[in-house]
């Protein structure tokens, strides 16, 4: 028999949205064109020298680049790392998406989910 199991990551999960693009730039998701749409990811490359890098959101296989300017501040923390849990607003900027409005979220509070396809006994 051949069997499809997801395997999940500790904290909470945010299901994956259908983004349209609206005047501003931003994205928005098709059903609620009231607004832009937050979006949760992790950091996955920082680029201190440049003050940019790029965020693997919960609901796309492409990195979002994001520029340190777009995080907002907190005092009990420093420049973005790998691994920082964050929500984003994603818009275009011409031909790609970027990342705007970034806020630092809890560690944990971003779960990505892996499908593994394999044979399992049963």
């Amino acid at each position: 028999k051949r069997w499809i199991a997801a395997v999940r990551n500790s904290g909470q999960m945010s299901g994956g949205t259908s983004n349209v693009p609206v005047r501003d730039g931003s994205l928005t998701n098709a059903q609620n064109t009231s607004g832009p749409v937050r979006q949760k990811g992790i950091v996955a490359v920082v680029k201190a020298t440049s003050r940019t890098g790029f965020i693997r959101p919960i609901d796309r296989s492409e990195k979002v680049f994001f520029h340190f300017a777009s995080v907002a501040p907190f005092k009990a923390r420093g420049d973005p790392v790998v691994g920082d849990n964050v929500d984003f607003i994603l818009q275009m900027d011409g031909n790609r998406r970027v990342a705007k409005d970034v806020l630092y979220l809890q560690d944990g509070a971003v779960q990505f989910e892996r499908i593994i396809e394999q044979d399992v006994p049963g």
